[in-house]
């Protein structure tokens, strides 16, 4: 009986010491969400060894596109502000001189009403987003639902 107690412990003692050598970090798995493994093209699962690194590399993904998405935002509000200011000065002197020609007033107006047509109505930028997010929502439930088949 003790022989079998010391063949026992000198065996748990040897399983110890190998497990003590191993990285055991290598061998727990951690699932990478699909947006994260599109984004930095990489493998669908990985390990706690590399989980670091996936991390840190989506952290600096994230920080990258959003300091370029915030410089392309000012880059297109300027834009907008200089066209805007290039047709504020147009309507200031089309409505200054437009009393000179026969008719100027009545051509400014329907010009201004042609216009209109283009310019969105209040809300409409809401609508457009919520159709937006419930189309991604719809098509992540398709993907979902295909995955799970």
């Amino acid at each position: 009986m003790k022989t079998k107690l010391i063949v026992v412990a000198c065996c748990l003692f040897l399983f110890v010491a190998v497990i003590s050598g191993c990285n055991l970090q290598k061998m727990v798995a951690v699932q990478v969400p699909a947006g994260v493994q599109k984004s930095l093209e990489i493998d669908a699962g990985t390990n706690l060894h590399n989980a670091e690194y996936v991390y840190t590399a989506w952290q600096s993904f994230v920080a990258v596109n959003t300091q370029e998405l915030l410089d392309n935002i000012d880059s297109a509000n300027e834009t907008y502000s200089t066209l805007a200011s290039f047709v504020d000065l147009g309507f200031d002197v089309a409505s200054n001189h437009a009393g000179a020609i026969p008719g100027g007033g009545l051509v400014l107006a329907a010009l201004t009403g042609l216009g209109g047509l283009f310019v969105n109505r209040p809300g409409t930028r809401k609508l457009v987003k919520q159709a937006k997010a419930d189309a991604f929502r719809q098509g992540m439930n398709i993907e979902r639902a295909s995955r799970n088949k």
